[in-house]
C-alpha cells in the first residue's frame, strides 16, 4: 500500500492553473519543460525549484507567497478569474490599438444604455 503525503503546493498549483485557464501542457510549454514534469509537481511526486516557482507565479499571475501557502487568499475564485480575464484583455488591447477603440465604443454604449434604464 502506498501512502501519499499531503501536497498543498500541488493543490495550489492546480487551482491557480485552472483559474488561469491553462492546461498542464500549456504551462509546460511556457516554462520550457515537458507536461509530465509539471504533472509531477501537481501530484506531489516532485516539487519545483524556487526558480520554477518564481516562473509559475509570473505565468499564473499569483504571488509566490500564495503558491507557497505563506499568504492567505484575499479574493474569491470568481474575483481571481475576473482579474485574470481583465489583465489578458488589457494586454491584448494594449497590443491592438484598433481593437481598443472598438472596445471603448462598446463599453460607452453599454454605459449609456444602462443610464437610460
Amino acid at each position: 500500500m502506498t501512502i501519499r503525503k499531503r501536497n498543498p503546493l500541488g493543490k495550489r498549483l492546480k487551482k491557480a492553473r485552472n483559474l488561469a485557464g491553462y492546461s498542464q501542457k500549456q504551462i509546460g510549454d511556457m516554462l520550457g519543460i515537458k507536461q509530465q514534469r509539471y504533472q509531477l509537481w501537481e501530484t506531489g511526486i516532485n516539487e519545483p525549484s524556487l526558480e520554477f516557482i518564481k516562473k509559475l507565479s509570473e505565468v499564473l499571475e499569483v504571488k509566490m507567497s500564495e503558491l507557497l501557502g505563506e499568504e492567505e487568499e484575499k479574493y474569491t475564485d470568481l474575483e481571481k478569474k475576473a482579474m485574470i480575464v481583465a489583465k489578458k484583455l488589457f494586454k491584448y488591447l494594449k497590443n491592438n490599438p484598433e481593437e481598443f477603440d472598438k472596445m471603448k465604443k462598446i463599453i460607452t454604449s453599454l454605459t449609456i444604455n444602462k443610464k437610460d434604464k
